[in-house]
């Protein structure tokens, strides 16, 4: 095995163990060697927390669905493990054991990863350079006691243009992980800033706490951090309905911190003075004939059966009694379209939501054209109405 690429996986062992017993040497080169979960860290095959629906792709945030061929291929990871003593001089290996995660965390560096990078093939994760679960010494009684060890693992994935990043990176404290949406600055008015939304990848994120080496492999559980909305026509007139373009502009927030001080990621975003984003993103590349009586997804296609999905930073703290706002403000959606061979435009200013929309959500936009104007309902993909169901004087975020 002298070899082998360094890289542990999460596969059979005894599978590995009857290959290279049955002698096959001459492929030994070309295998990757499995480590056992019971001396050496390994992750099993990463999952999804959905929403509070069925779990369908409809419930689901947004884009991504799995990880593998079609999917997330990689995440990266910290891992923490021995903190340090109060004073940060040395490391505390008695804090190391069966301490829980909230009373360490202050104390802690990452120590087992820093931003190590795990690929997802199938079932496989593997990443470089395998690390063993941590033993103060080779001793038998640090060895037995090295099993009480408590780990913490916090993990991101698919930030697309998007960044992740960990604070402090190296050093010792709480670590904070701070996910910056790929827009910076922009204006609005009479020529606002063009956006992308293709840039914007789902963003996911994931923690694992007071894991020890009696647990095994570390199964990670991803939540999406963005919310996501579409747009749905409804076409109740008896004549075709062209929709020439779709936009959506206003101001945005642009920065997510997740604070992993406890037992779970304490989630805020930079307020819209401190750090946003601003423009217009067009959504539709060209123009989509909804037919009489009938309804279609933005962008749908048969190779798109799910529409275009727009991704924002939703706001936490957000309230609807409040001025503190959901996805941003001075929010317009604007809608260009023909009926009758007459062009005409529909807009809709400044709109604010009465329903909050939190992340790992995915929210439908229902544009009804009736008579000669549009209407506009907002709804969960989990069947949950934001509204009662009026077509009139409808709040939305």
């Amino acid at each position: 095995m002298n070899n082998y690429i360094r890289r542990i996986t999460v596969a059979g062992v005894v599978a590995l163990t009857a290959a290279v017993m049955s002698g096959c040497s001459d492929d030994s080169d070309n295998l990757t060697p499995v480590y056992d979960p019971a001396d050496y860290i390994t992750f099993g095959t990463p999952s999804f927390v959905l929403n509070g629906g069925d779990g369908s792709a409809m419930s689901r945030s947004t884009l991504v669905d799995k990880f593998g061929d079609g999917g997330v291929t990689s995440f990266n990871v910290w891992g923490y493990c021995v903190p340090r003593t109060i004073d940060g001089n040395s490391d505390d290996w008695n804090a190391a054991y069966n301490v829980k995660w909230p009373q360490k965390s202050s104390y802690s560096t990452p120590d087992v990863f820093k931003n190590q990078v795990v690929t997802v093939d199938g079932s496989m994760m593997s990443y470089t350079d395998p690390k063993q679960w941590k033993a103060k010494s080779n001793s038998t009684a640090d060895v037995e006691t090295s099993y009480g060890y408590t780990y913490t693992f916090i993990a991101c994935a698919n930030g697309g243009n998007g960044t992740f990043t960990m604070s402090p990176a190296s050093g010792m404290g709480v670590p904070v992980l701070k996910f910056e949406m790929p827009f910076r600055g922009g204006s609005l008015g009479d020529n606002p800033t063009p956006l992308d939304h293709n840039l914007i990848s789902d963003a996911l994120i994931a923690a694992k706490f007071d894991h020890t080496r009696r647990n095994g492999k570390v199964d990670l559980v991803f939540s999406h951090i963005l919310t996501g909305i579409r747009f749905r026509f409804h076409n109740h007139t008896s004549n075709d309905l062209v929709i020439k373009s779709l936009s959506f502009q206003g101001r945005f927030y642009r920065m997510g911190e997740f604070d992993f001080s406890g037992a779970d990621a304490k989630r805020s975003v930079k307020t819209l003075s401190e750090d946003s984003f601003s423009g217009r993103f067009n959504l539709m590349t060209e123009p989509q004939t909804i037919p009489g009586e009938s309804s279609q997804l933005m962008g749908y296609s048969i190779d798109n059966p799910d529409g275009t999905t727009l991704l924002l930073l939703p706001n936490p703290a957000a309230n609807p009694t409040s001025d503190v706002l959901a996805l941003g403000d001075n929010k317009t959606i604007i809608v260009n379209y023909t009926l009758n061979g007459e062009e005409r435009e529909w807009r809709y200013e400044n709109f604010k939501l009465s329903y909050v929309p939190g992340a790992n959500v995915r929210h439908t936009a229902n544009l009804n054209f009736v008579g000669n104007e549009f209407t506009l309902i907002f709804q969960a993909d989990n069947d949950l109405n934001w509204e009662d169901g009026s077509d009139n004087d409808i709040d939305i975020n």
